[in-house]
């Protein structure tokens, strides 16, 4: 997932925090658009064809979809190939090239996207690429979160991605303090949280990372970055969500900054979870 996760817990380390990291590793091996040999991978190669899919594939991409309809595409996990372009091409760990899809269709969509709940089944009905990137961390971070549920307190910290479980060894809510997106280095708030996540999306880590996916070239071009989307105007310089699922507040956050802070709000309202902006 290019980053890097730690946890901190109250007591001794235990089989239960052993069983919260690995959850990274299968998350990544489901999800990772880096790996030729993820399932994602495999996924993608098969356009056309019903694939039954691991839980945690299906959950993330049947999120990811869901999120899409809510923003009406502006949030939209199948310009995968255009972020791969965008940001690094090559894994992060090995240096490999990321596998693209050279002929994929400039007019998919997430609405070629078909989830089936039932039998965890989903259909691709054209050829498209796939990026998890904006929901797979924050499902990794719950899983985790599960695993170390019975701790009286807990903190996993995946790349900025948060998840406070329980209290502080002295019985108070954690403390995350949100950077100052003018000045990454200081801390501008703080919120105090117990089993909550606190997801930040942000221009400063990575400009231009973040697109307005219904603002697409004719031709096949990446999608332009969010700040320069013709509409809605991108206003913000980063967005923090604080929900009761990582998963749901790493996406939520990815999306309130490519619809703009009105939009963006309204969606946080709609999904009734708290949240942070600073204008741009």
């Amino acid at each position: 997932m290019g980053t890097v996760a730690t946890i901190a817990v109250r007591g001794a380390w235990g089989e239960d925090a052993d069983r919260a990291f690995a959850w990274f590793d299968d998350v990544e091996r489901a999800c990772s658009r880096f790996d030729a040999e993820s399932e994602l991978t495999r996924l993608v190669s098969t356009p056309g064809r019903t694939a039954i899919v691991s839980p945690l594939l299906f959950h993330a991409v049947a999120f990811a979809v869901e999120l899409a309809r809510e923003t009406n595409g502006a949030f939209d996990p199948t310009i995968g190939a255009a972020s791969a372009a965008r940001r690094r091409a090559r894994h992060y760990l090995t240096g490999a090239r990321v596998p693209q899809l050279a002929d994929a269709d400039p007019h998919a969509s997430y609405l070629d996207v078909e989830c089936d709940p039932r039998t965890h089944r989903i259909t691709l009905h054209r050829l498209l690429p796939l990026d998890l990137g904006a929901v797979a961390k924050g499902l990794a971070v719950d899983l985790a979160a599960r695993a170390l549920a019975a701790r009286e307190g807990f903190v996993i910290d995946a790349g900025g991605d948060i998840f406070a479980g329980g209290q502080t060894p002295t019985g108070e809510p954690w403390r995350i303090g949100i950077r100052n997106p003018r000045a990454p280095r200081e801390v501008s708030d703080v919120v105090e949280v117990s089993n909550r996540a606190v997801c930040t999306s942000a221009l400063y880590e990575q400009p231009g990372h973040i697109v307005d996916a219904r603002v697409r070239p004719a031709r096949r071009e990446a999608p332009r970055p969010a700040r320069a989307a013709a509409a809605p105007p991108a206003d913000l310089m980063s967005a923090t969500v604080i929900a009761s699922s990582a998963m749901a507040a790493d996406g939520l956050a990815t999306a309130v900054m490519a619809l703009g802070r009105a939009d963006g709000l309204a969606l946080c309202d709609r999904a009734g979870v708290d949240a942070i902006v600073y204008a741009a």
